[in-house]
């Protein structure tokens, strides 16, 4: 399962969506940004996948649970969702432009005044705003289901969509993790990132980091909060947003 509620960069759906598509799991990716919604159904054209059969894009209405199609529960398919993942349901204005989408809170939309049924939102194009859906996952997911690898990349979201699915975690149907940790970001969200760590410690998980720059080091402490503190002590010349890192977790009573 992927989740991507904002995004600093373009994203295409080719680092997880598409190989785990690949290896024969049913994959649930969600994508709040417009532009990204875009290059994700480019790459699967361009990866051969066909609409209906390999893969099926679920327009959200905001307030509402998205209906999955039966014969799409089970099996190989890529169930791409065009809506963000947090702890709440409705609706997030959301601004488009060159460094981040940034989302705030919005009502729930629900029918209209004069009692027509609710309509999904207009498309957001770069430079714009408008109001996107937000689900939670354990709204959407089936109870019984098991994850084998839950990825956010949320741009200090990752508080709010853990939280979202917090029974799925406290069932114990998740068992690994990949995420990228931005204490700053957690931070200007409204989130403390040692929350964060703390939610994922106590539903029994291990993080460990997984260096791409050049300022992580590996090998170092992997206690639950020493990410935060490493990557808060190191100055903001190291990076102009606030230093930040993939952490890979996994569960240690599995």
């Amino acid at each position: 399962m992927e989740e991507r509620c904002t995004a600093r960069r373009a994203y295409d759906c080719k680092d997880y969506t598409v190989p785990a598509f690949h290896k024969g799991y049913l994959v649930y990716s969600f994508e709040l940004n417009p532009s990204n919604v875009q290059l994700c159904l480019n790459t699967f054209s361009s990866a051969g996948l066909a609409a209906g059969s390999d893969y099926t894009v679920i327009d959200v209405v905001p307030g509402q649970v998205p209906e999955i199609p039966a014969d799409k529960r089970t099996g190989k398919h890529i169930l791409f969702f065009k809506a963000g993942v947090s702890n709440r349901v409705g609706g997030a204005n959301i601004q488009q432009g060159d460094v981040m989408t940034q989302a705030s809170a919005a009502p729930a939309v629900g029918a209209g005044s004069q009692g027509s049924a609710p309509r999904p939102p207009p498309p957001v194009t770069p430079g714009s705003s408008g109001n996107v859906p937000l689900v939670r996952i354990d709204d959407v997911l089936p109870p019984d289901s098991r994850v084998y690898v839950f990825k956010s990349d949320t741009q200090g979201h990752e508080y709010g969509v853990y939280t979202g699915a917090e029974q799925l975690f406290k069932r114990g149907k998740v068992h690994m993790l990949a995420l990228e940790f931005w204490p700053q970001g957690s931070r200007e969200n409204g989130f403390e990132a040692k929350a964060l760590l703390d939610f994922l410690y106590d539903n029994a998980f291990q993080c460990f980091d997984a260096a791409t720059h050049g300022y992580d080091v590996l090998g170092r402490p992997s206690g639950h909060h020493a990410f935060t503190d490493f990557l808060d002590a190191l100055p903001r010349s190291e990076d102009p947003i606030g230093a930040w890192e993939d952490l890979v977790c996994s569960r240690f009573d599995s």
